[in-house]
């Protein structure tokens, strides 16, 4: 009688976690049908550099084809898997149907174009394909529109697919050729004019000039000494698309600002980048965004202490039945695994393990062991090198290395790589740490060195939370010293600056959400 009471009141505590595990999981389910559908992301990305009638642009080529490789970094499709480079009429009109065809509602898009473009009084804004002619201001406007592509037609054809997101990057103000009233040569049409993006409800938009209207954009810096590889705007640009940045908005502010900033000495002064844009009540979009401070965790501590309440008397209960055999199993892994082994039953038992809530009184380990979140910052961090897995105590497998425009910049779930700050604040010393120095950045402040001091133990970083090695890439270029990228030397505790070039590993990190 003893003995069915029991399991009687034994079967009782389970129905009551079981349902208890019903109700969390029916919560779960529901947060999972509010989160909105997975939205692709899309970019048509042209470079037109060799034209028939009026010889070749320096840069473009080179620009659209890194443009592309960052954006592919970032998680994005490129239509035809990279830039199209010099696109005649034909050519450039059908991309943009093609690509067109592909947008779904929802959907985040991006347009670049490098090349020539042109103002028309009556069709707005113009590209121009390798094989245009000079415009012809009196020529019909169905004639015109065979020789160019019509920026608005364009555009409206893209925001009628309804994605969520439109992004529009000229770098189309440089000087063409235009025919005058009486067929002789005229003085050549410089830039776009600044026109607000297309109507289209719910679509978050943003138009990019590389220059204002009457300005040509630079090539090149020092009056032609320079020798980077890409234009002023689009290198600026290709920085600025990798930074965390809360919007996109911010990152035109931005690009504008640093383009201004570096072309103001020039001998036919400053480069002025203008955009346009249209706002919406979604979150607003961001290539990189940056982390966000934690939301507020709901208050559970009545449900977890019930839950562990309702565990302890199934454990005791478990116990009369049938006595235990505990034996504590050694293990490489930070903390003992203790496992109950009941010696006579037959019953399919729970078995817990008790992994510490916190380690070093900062990291909170998640799920499997292969996440910790840092309380001091709320982020939350892979325990991981990307290419190894987590194997309950170690990175296991390769590290995979990556140049700088190669990292995996966004891979979803809100997974980033972490700027120069973010990644720095897992620096550990076991010897006091010498003086951070900084220089001028944008967002504060930019280190130059952080060494650990003395005889220290490496590497600088607490390994049992992280078993990393060696230089990770952070997601921060410099501004004083623009042609580097920078990175945290795990080895002796400090940050550096590198060639883009150089292959590095990469860590990743998210906001607490």
């Amino acid at each position: 009688m003893i003995a069915a009471a029991m399991w009687a009141g034994r079967e009782k505590l389970r129905q009551t976690l079981r349902w208890l595990a019903v109700c969390i999981g029916l919560g779960m389910l529901g947060m999972l049908a509010a989160m909105p559908a997975y939205a692709a992301k899309r970019a048509l990305v042209v470079g037109n550099a060799n034209y028939t009638h009026i010889g070749t642009l320096p840069r473009s080529e080179a620009d659209a084809q890194d443009l592309a490789r960052v954006l592919r970094s970032l998680g994005f499709v490129v239509h035809s898997g990279q830039a199209l480079l010099n696109r005649n009429a034909a050519a450039l009109n059908k991309d943009v149907e093609d690509f067109q065809k592909t947008i779904q509602p929802g959907d985040e898009v991006v347009f670049y174009f490098s090349g020539h473009g042109v103002t028309h009084e009556v069709l707005g804004n113009l590209l121009v394909p390798t094989d245009a002619p000079a415009l012809n201001r009196l020529a019909p406007p169905g004639r015109v529109l065979q020789q160019y592509l019509g920026v608005n037609d364009a555009l409206k054809a893209m925001a009628d697919m309804k994605p969520r997101v439109l992004v529009s990057i000229l770098d189309a103000c440089r000087s063409f050729p235009t025919v005058k009233p009486n067929g002789k040569s005229d003085s050549p049409s410089v830039g776009l004019q600044t026109t607000p993006p297309v109507a289209a409800s719910g679509v978050e938009q943003l138009v990019m000039y590389a220059a204002a209207h009457g300005q040509e954009a630079l090539a090149f810096l020092n009056n032609g000494q320079d020798k980077t590889r890409n234009s002023v705007f689009t290198r600026v640009l290709l920085e600025e698309m990798v930074r965390p940045s809360p919007s996109v908005n911010q990152l035109a502010h931005n690009v504008a600002r640093r383009v201004y900033a570096l072309t103001k000495n020039e001998k036919d002064g400053a480069q002025n980048v203008e955009y346009r844009a249209i706002a919406t009540d979604t979150q607003p979009f961001s290539f990189v965004p940056v982390a966000v401070q934690a939301a507020p965790l709901p208050d559970t501590s009545a449900k977890d202490a019930e839950i562990a309440q309702l565990k302890k008397q199934l454990a005791e209960r478990e116990k009369a039945a049938a006595e235990p055999v505990i034996t504590a199993t050694p293990s490489d892994a930070p903390w003992p695994i203790v496992t109950a082994v009941p010696s006579t039953s037959t019953r399919a038992d729970t078995i817990f393990t008790s992994p510490p809530a916190l380690l070093y009184g900062r990291y909170q380990v998640l799920g499997d062991g292969s996440e910790v979140k840092d309380l001091q910052t709320g982020l939350i961090w892979a325990r991981c090198s990307v290419g190894q897995t987590w194997s309950g105590s170690r990175c296991a497998g390769q590290v995979k290395t990556f140049t700088f425009y190669e990292a995996p910049w966004s891979v979803g779930n809100g997974w980033r790589v972490p700027t120069v700050r973010e990644l720095q604040s897992l620096i550990w010393c076991s010897t006091p740490l010498n003086s951070w120095l900084f220089v001028d950045l944008e967002d504060g402040l930019e280190p130059v060195s952080g060494l650990c001091d003395g005889m220290f133990v490496t590497p600088a970083i607490r390994a049992q939370v992280f078993p990393l090695t060696d230089k990770h890439w952070t997601a921060t270029r410099g501004v004083v010293r623009a042609n580097l990228a920078w990175v945290v030397d795990f080895r002796y505790g400090h940050v550096v600056p590198i060639r883009p070039d150089e292959k590095h590993a990469v860590l990743m990190v998210r906001a607490n959400r």
